[in-house]
């Protein structure tokens, strides 16, 4: 049984390189502030030895997930969530390591998907360790159960942030959209006086990003610029040449 000793929290725990990891409400023992690679690489290396032999090469099954759930504990959680997202090679083992460390697993997975704990994680891993766990022969019934209705709460974050996401890019186009109908005003004299200084500036910047122009390696493109910008503010020729 790999256990990674220290004292229990139930707030947030440093680990590594800064990485935030939250504690489970069953008072998951703590990596400390510093994450010791010997513990780190045993729990790797106890992921890789749970792999069978099955048609398509070495991989991850119920024996796998049985295997794991003898030779982890809970403490290994915070690590899990590390690798999920940081080790390719272990990826898929993390996520079987989890799915083993049934209810205990939950509420960490919950927080590194609504609270974002664990920068970077892709919630659909989360969602592939839940379902495993929903059907896990190691979980009782009733983590199986608790597994089924964080899968309803994992979803209705996933749908949440898919929701921010098309909102974002709606907006994004939106602005580009305005942006590329400012441009078109500025090209008629009459036109630009009816471009604000803040919109004309944004027409500039836009122009300088897609013709992909760095002002600060050429003495014209610097002058260039600063003539368009001084432009915005009537401070020079109404044109943008």
């Amino acid at each position: 049984m790999v256990t990674i000793g220290g004292r229990c929290w139930s707030g947030i725990v440093a680990m590594g390189m800064g990485l935030l990891v939250l504690a489970t409400v069953q008072l998951l023992p703590s990596l400390g502030t510093t994450q010791s690679s010997t513990e780190r690489d045993a729990i790797r290396q106890i992921i890789l030895g749970s792999r069978h032999l099955g048609a398509h090469g070495l991989g991850y099954n119920a024996q796998s997930q049985a295997a794991l759930a003898k030779q982890l504990s809970p403490a290994a959680i915070p690590t899990l969530l590390n690798l999920l997202v940081h080790d390719r090679e272990t990826q898929v083992g993390a996520i079987f390591g989890l799915a083993s460390q049934c209810g205990a697993a939950i509420m960490p997975m919950l927080d590194a998907a609504q609270r974002h704990t664990v920068p970077s994680i892709n919630l659909s891993d989360l969602r592939d360790a839940l379902t495993l766990m929903e059907r896990a022969e190691v979980c009782s019934t009733s983590d199986q159960r608790r597994a089924g209705e964080a899968i309803k709460t994992l979803d209705r974050i996933i749908e949440d942030e898919n929701a921010r996401r098309r909102q974002a890019v709606d907006e994004q186009r939106a602005r580009q959209a305005e942006t590329t109908r400012h441009g078109i005003l500025m090209l008629d004299p009459e036109g630009r006086q009816s471009v604000s200084a803040n919109d004309c500036l944004a027409v500039v910047w836009e122009s300088v990003r897609a013709a992909g122009i760095d002002p600060t390696k050429s003495e014209s493109s610097q002058q260039l610029l600063i003539r368009q910008i001084a432009n915005c503010y009537h401070l020079g020729p109404k044109s943008t040449n």
